[in-house]
């Protein structure tokens, strides 16, 4: 067997286990599946590195040039000192530190090989391998939601993740967030609704990047399919992201945005609106009457939320106005930890205040810290302009960069987007893919003689088999 065809036979399988290592872990009683991908991974560079080290020498090579691999360097560096510094001081154990480092750190891994040694084909069969758990995610996301909408309680396996959950949190049952088994909407296979969300998102821009730009009627479909897999998982931030994502790099509304009507653009919106009517009359007439209530109850519920008629649950405020004063909470919480307002409180559990909740770009402020926050959100806007602008100067060649910067820029924007709401990137099973993302902006989006370099390490292996 050719080397690059098992470290594609390894890849397929790492992007399974890594999608799909939350459930495995629920299964086995066991965090330990979480390193399954990492073994595979390792397994790669070893081969890489023994049997193509004249030609991927460049594996182990660090070099800060652009702003990728500035904000990657700084992120890593961030990771090590808060780690380092907590867990010497007592603020976190060393299970906790050792955990923070596996979590944060090893998904590097993915922009580390993919930003210039990668093949072509590896990256194909990746991307193969996303769209399909993709789809796995979304069937089993629907299937679990209309049984959970129809028949008001939790499956079997949702309430063996809620007791996994709490063991690995080791809290009391009590004090557990029970919204799981609640009986309103499910969380698909997944740790959270996002997450399951948020993969089936991931699985429809993969098989969009792997199809020919021509075929509108075959990507309408694809749209379609996940489409409506998202809809049944009710996850209101992710439907609306997901077509944000779709509007601006499918159908052309970047282009739209700068005053220039794409012909594709309008064809492709002219047969997503077809179809999605067309969709939308059969579900309803096909529909079980006590299935299409509660997602009616729901989406009322969000929609009004979102546009500001009714407050959070719990809550006097709207979302917006508690996103607000979250935000605005920033400096007042940093007082029980000023340093945290230059460099954040760090990726464990030692936290200035609890993390996680209803705004997720509040969480990262507080994570990275005001100096790092800014320059993230600044970095990334100018990756997704720079890639926006190579895709559009492209004008529909299927170049190896457009394509693959197709997919580094939906994931982008949907993770940017999502931090609206809840944050997602930090998920075990999101994150590598982010760094995935970041490793080939760095790849396609080269220059000087770094992009010679780069053009040779792409089309070297192919020429190993």
């Amino acid at each position: 067997m050719k080397i690059l065809t098992l470290k594609c036979i390894l890849w397929f399988c790492i992007i399974f286990s890594l999608a799909l290592s939350f459930p495995i872990q629920v299964i086995a009683n066991s965090p330990l599946p979480a390193l399954v991908p990492y073994i595979g991974i390792g397994l790669v560079f070893l081969l890489s590195l023994v049997f193509e080290g004249n030609r991927h020498n460049a594996l182990l090579r660090w070099n800060i040039t652009g702003v990728t691999s500035i904000l990657v360097t700084i992120y890593i560096l961030l990771v090590f000192f808060h780690t380092g510094w907590q867990t010497v001081f007592g603020f976190i154990t060393l299970n906790q530190g050792i955990s923070a480092i596996v979590i944060y750190v090893l998904p590097v891994l993915f922009y580390v090989y993919f930003r210039m040694t990668a093949a072509e084909r590896e990256i194909h069969i990746i991307l193969l391998a996303i769209a399909m758990v993709g789809l796995a995610i979304g069937l089993y996301f629907a299937y679990d939601s209309l049984l959970i909408m129809k028949y008001k309680h939790a499956t079997e396996f949702q309430t063996r993740a809620l007791k996994y959950s709490i063991d690995r949190m080791g809290i009391p049952p009590e004090s557990a967030n029970i919204f799981r088994i609640s009986g309103a909407r499910s969380f698909g296979p997944l740790e959270k609704h996002t997450i399951s969300t948020a993969w089936v998102a991931l699985g429809c821009f993969a098989a969009l990047t792997l199809l020919p730009k021509g075929v509108i009627f075959q990507r309408i479909i694809v749209i379609g399919v996940y489409s409506l897999l998202l809809f049944i998982g009710l996850n209101f931030t992710g439907i609306i992201g997901f077509a944000l994502v779709i509007f601006l790099i499918e159908f052309g509304g970047i282009a739209w945005l700068r005053g220039r009507l794409s012909r594709r653009g309008i064809k492709v919106l002219g047969a997503a609106a077809i179809f999605s009517v067309l969709t939308g009359l059969l579900i309803m007439g096909t529909i079980d009457s006590k299935i299409f209530k509660p997602i009616q109850e729901i989406l009322d519920f969000q929609i009004h939320l979102g546009i500001g008629k009714t407050t959070m649950v719990d809550s006097e405020h709207t979302y917006f106005e508690g996103f607000v004063r979250d935000l605005a909470a920033f400096p007042t919480n940093m007082l029980q930890f000023p340093p945290g307002f230059f460099i954040g409180d760090g990726f464990s559990v030692f936290a200035v205040k609890a993390k996680g909740g209803d705004y997720g770009l509040s969480e990262t402020l507080h994570r990275f810290g005001l100096p790092f926050f800014l320059a993230l959100m600044i970095g990334l806007i100018v990756l997704i302009r720079r890639a926006a602008n190579q895709i559009f100067q492209a004008d529909g060649s299927r170049s190896s960069a457009s394509r693959y910067l197709f997919f580094a820029l939906c994931v982008t924007i949907y993770l940017l987007f999502a931090e609206i709401h809840y944050t997602i990137w930090n998920a075990k099973s999101i994150l590598p893919i982010f760094f995935l993302s970041l490793g080939l902006y760095q790849r396609y989006m080269p220059s000087g003689k770094r992009k010679k370099l780069s053009s040779f390490l792409t089309s070297a292996p192919s020429q190993l088999k």
